[in-house]
């Protein structure tokens, strides 16, 4: 149990992932702060049926396209020093989820007030772990998470925590899927949208040479992403 150390995440139609991921974090850490933006499915169900010890906080949410935006209202109510966020399609390993509480404890008298954790990630079953190197993703309870798109909590000190990693597995579908919600959340942005359309693009390439085009293009998106990404 990392004692001073809160989970933090936000869902949306995260029924089928929630309980995997709701009953590791809740042998690891005292309190889970989740918010749930509003979902089609039995998400606030399934994240009810985990999320309940004294400590533990659910708010609802409307659906705002991206997690980042339940962030502010979800960390105003942490009460340890600490927090490790991770997303419903995510998965800690082992190693780095034993590795919390002693590195926290080092960085009390290192003055670091922040970790970048590595991903591994992968797409339709292929690695893909080139996409993201790595992100903050366990930080000090008094930072501040910004409520707008690819956002992190920026500090004053920040180390890598190199123990362990964050798996992140995706289909193509769902990663498009997402991505054509963070295109419509960023337009007026040049660096969200040039963002977003390099990881439409790279990540449809990247199946394709795997798989092959006619499995990226017979999804009923690809039109979109198409004229998005490719034109």
């Amino acid at each position: 149990m990392n004692d001073d150390c809160s989970y933090v995440g936000a869902a949306w139609n995260e029924e089928d992932r929630a309980p995997a991921l709701l009953s590791l974090m809740r042998e690891w850490f005292p309190a889970m702060l989740v918010a749930v933006q509003e979902s089609a499915d039995n998400t606030l169900k399934a994240v009810r049926s985990f999320a309940n010890r004294p400590g533990d906080v659910i708010l609802e949410h409307p659906h705002m396209g991206f997690g980042d935006a339940s962030f502010p209202d979800l960390l105003a109510r942490v009460k340890t020093g600490w927090v490790f966020v991770v997303s419903f399609d995510e998965m800690p390993s082992l190693d780095l989820l034993e590795a919390i509480a002693p590195v926290t404890a080092w960085a009390d008298d290192h003055g670091v007030d922040s970790f970048t954790i590595p991903f591994h990630s992968t797409i339709e079953g292929d690695d893909y772990t080139n996409e993201q190197d790595s992100h903050v993703r366990l930080f000090r309870a008094e930072l501040t998470w910004k409520p707008t798109l690819h956002n992190e909590p920026v500090g004053k000190r920040r180390a890598e925590l190199r123990e362990g990693y964050i798996q992140h597995d995706r289909s193509l579908d769902e990663m498009m899927r997402d991505y054509l919600s963070y295109w419509k959340v960023g337009q007026g942005n040049v660096g969200w949208t040039t963002h977003n359309r390099r990881m439409m693009h790279d990540a449809c390439a990247a199946v394709a040479k795997a798989k092959g085009w006619d499995f990226v293009t017979s999804f009923s998106w690809w039109p979109e992403v198409e004229a998005i990404a490719f034109r």
